[in-house]
């Protein structure tokens, strides 16, 4: 596993180091929405033999990003424990991940992750409802397959803290909520996600040898 720390999010060389590799939100395809995969086969082979498409930036993920440091160090506070910003991670030649924060322990192991979401309030709302993260699924399946992405990558990761952040709201108690996952929460729709990631990547490294030696 190999952490970057000081490589820009959205950087050229942030990128092009995403190219051709599965990120969070290509796991989401491979777990949610399968009849999407033949179609993420060919754009991870089109990030082979071209320049990776720009993240487009909406309203609501520049507001986001704004926040985030903010969230951040709510988040920290309300845990009592220092957190560390790394801007990716590679866990081999084929998966990856962009933490918004990891924790190591006194061992420096990585053992805890924190993402952090920025939402308008009817949705954190509704987060705050939910029993458990397992309601997550049910409403956002990228989330909730992103959540099983740090665990993928990060084999000593123990948990993680899914944070909601919103200042607007005009209760202060309510405006940082957290959700806490364990990997023994996940460990079968870890499994799964190994399991589906493995097939991917051989039926993909099929496609790729004949691309390349075409």
């Amino acid at each position: 596993m190999k952490i970057h720390k000081t490589l820009q999010q959205r950087s050229k060389e942030w990128l092009k180091l995403r190219a051709a590799k599965i990120s969070w939100t290509k796991l989401a395809t491979i777990m949610a929405w399968p009849k999407a995969v033949e179609t993420l086969q060919y754009e991870m082979l089109a990030e082979l033999i071209a320049p990776i498409e720009e993240i487009y930036q909406t309203e609501a993920m520049a507001r986001g990003i704004y926040l985030e440091s903010f969230g951040l160090e709510e988040t920290s506070k309300l845990i009592g424990k220092e957190i560390t910003e790394v801007w990716l991670i590679e866990k081999d030649d084929f998966v990856i991940l962009s933490p918004d924060a990891i924790i190591y322990n006194e061992e420096w192991i990585i053992t805890e992750a924190i993402e952090l979401k920025c939402l308008a309030a009817k949705k954190h709302v509704r987060y705050m409802l939910m029993d458990s993260f397992k309601d997550v699924y049910s409403y956002e399946k990228q989330y909730y397959w992103q959540v099983v992405h740090y665990f993928l990558v990060i084999d000593t990761l123990e948990k993680v803290t899914f944070s909601l952040y919103n200042p607007d709201i005009w209760d202060k108690d309510k405006q940082l909520h957290i959700i806490t996952v364990t990997r023994q929460d996940l460990q079968q729709e870890i499994d799964k996600a190994e399991k589906k990631l493995a097939d991917f990547k051989t039926k993909w490294n099929t496609l790729k040898d004949n691309l390349l030696t075409w």
